[in-house]
């Protein structure tokens, strides 16, 4: 059970992060360069 709570934990923390980057992407960025920030995220 405290394993998969840490690994539940983990992924949480990572699903966090994911928002809050995109959230910074999209005050940051204009609208119009958002769809060119976003694969650059990824690879």
């Amino acid at each position: 059970m405290i394993r998969q709570r840490s690994y539940i934990n983990s992924l949480i923390d990572m699903a966090g992060g994911l928002i809050t980057h995109t959230v910074r992407l999209s005050f940051f960025a204009p609208k119009n360069d958002e769809s060119l920030d976003v694969p650059n995220f990824f690879t």
